[in-house]
């Protein structure tokens, strides 16, 4: 009986360690509000504010003051750039839990990971 049981969970427990090695990565929503420049790239909004790019008011108010355009991500993916510095910076993307971190969240083991965007395309940075 135990040698059926270590059959089983050997190759399961060997699974769930090396899922530690796997990192997984969640890429921007199209939802999230950018920046567009003169130059039609794309800007992440924590890329050039300080501070209130949670804050969707903020944003506006941020694009008028420097005669940028404010667009959902849906709307430039096909035509704009992604802004070098920002792409560089991984200003579009938010490393998640490891496989087997996601596995334990999902569990209800680890808290849930903030998200990077909120559901109004403000941002969490």
């Amino acid at each position: 009986m135990k040698t059926i049981i270590s059959r089983i969970l050997t190759p399961i427990g060997t699974i769930f360690l090396l899922g530690f090695g796997c990192d997984t990565l969640a890429t921007m929503p199209k939802h999230a509000f950018v920046f567009v420049n003169d130059n039609d790239e794309y800007i992440a909004p924590p890329f050039l504010m300080h501070d209130g790019f949670d804050d969707t008011r903020l944003i506006n108010f941020y694009a008028d003051a420097y005669k940028l355009k404010l667009k959902r991500y849906r709307d430039v993916i096909k035509d704009s750039e992604p802004h070098n510095e920002c792409r560089e910076g991984e200003y579009y993307v938010q490393e998640g839990r490891s496989v087997s971190g996601s596995l334990l969240e999902y569990l209800g083991v680890l808290p849930t990971l903030k998200p990077r965007w909120n559901e109004d395309g403000s941002w969490n940075y």
